[in-house]
């Protein structure tokens, strides 16, 4: 009884689920049929998800059609969740390959848009690693500081440690041994106090 819609998003949530179980043949099987439809929304988020599990497999030739394509639909998709996924992965793939600035377009863009804080954060940890990966040290100090106190304002663990992670990895880079040690107990703090000693 359900519509056609409602069908491929019943689709799309279980090629989620097999993607979570780490089903990536049944996750592209899935995803297949409705990478085609003429749902923008349920397309693009399809190509979106097609992309991160085909970076798992390694089949990167296949990664970049879809990102190609996740780029040229972007402007055509208003559907602020699918947009916040989108260019996630578009900024994830532009790291990859070390376009650093055209990830770090879109990551500003992202934040601009004001998604939700989960999605701010991986955007924060994204640019973090953009910034360290590029060799940016001076932004990537005053940026992952900010993004590191967002994500801990908000209660993103996941996201913090990442950024912290790239902080320790930058001091042990300047020969800081003892700054990254200091870096990494950053995260037993409570959210509300501010890295200053960063």
């Amino acid at each position: 009884k359900l519509s056609d819609f409602e069908q491929e998003y019943l689709a799309l949530l279980k090629a989620y689920r097999a993607a979570y179980e780490g089903d990536t043949h049944l996750t592209l099987t899935i995803l297949t049929p409705l990478i085609q439809t003429s749902d923008v929304v349920i397309s693009f988020r399809a190509k979106a998800l097609a992309i991160n599990s085909l970076v798992l497999v390694r089949r990167y030739l296949d990664a970049f059609v879809y990102l190609e394509q996740l780029i040229t639909q972007l402007n055509d998709v208003s559907q602020p969740d699918a947009r916040e996924q989108g260019m996630r992965v578009i900024a994830l793939m532009y790291n990859m390959i070390g376009k650093y600035d055209f990830s770090l377009s879109y990551i500003e863009q992202l934040i601009g848009e004001n998604p939700s804080s989960n999605a701010v954060c991986a955007a924060h940890q994204l640019r973090a690693e953009a910034l360290y990966l590029s060799g940016q040290t001076d932004e990537f100090k005053l940026k992952s500081v900010e993004g590191l106190k967002y994500c801990t304002d908000h209660n993103e663990p996941l996201w913090a440690n990442l950024i912290v992670a790239f902080i320790a990895a930058d001091r042990i880079r300047q020969g800081d041994h003892q700054g990254a040690v200091s870096s990494v107990s950053y995260t037993h703090l409570r959210a509300h106090e501010t890295p200053e000693h960063l």
